[in-house]
């Protein structure tokens, strides 16, 4: 399963919950995977998307809060993960072409 597969699992549950904050290990059972698996899906795709949502973290040592500042349907989510699943492919296929030119 992929980062984005992962972070649509996290992000139906922020939907379901209704969840404007919220700590890894708040949901942890609901998607039966550990705090320190949500928590690094949740910041690579943040990282690499531009989803709005703000993490914050007072020292490397906290836990990470998640602030979602507009919640998205669903379905543009997932646009916007393919959207850039597509774009990582087209540009790895560059990437590859070039090096063996």
């Amino acid at each position: 399963m992929s980062v984005e597969d992962n972070f649509l699992d996290i992000y139906r549950v922020i939907l379901q919950e209704e969840l404007e904050e919220f700590y890894a290990k708040e949901i942890e059972s609901e998607l039966e995977w550990n705090a320190g698996n949500i928590g690094r899906t949740m910041y690579r795709i943040v990282e690499e998307y531009d989803m709005p949502i703000v993490i914050d973290r007072e020292s490397p040592t906290d836990a990470s809060l998640f602030k979602v500042e507009e919640q998205m349907p669903y379905s543009d989510v997932e646009e916007l993960l393919d959207t850039g699943e597509d774009k990582n492919q087209i540009d790895l296929m560059f990437k590859e072409a070039k090096e063996s030119a």
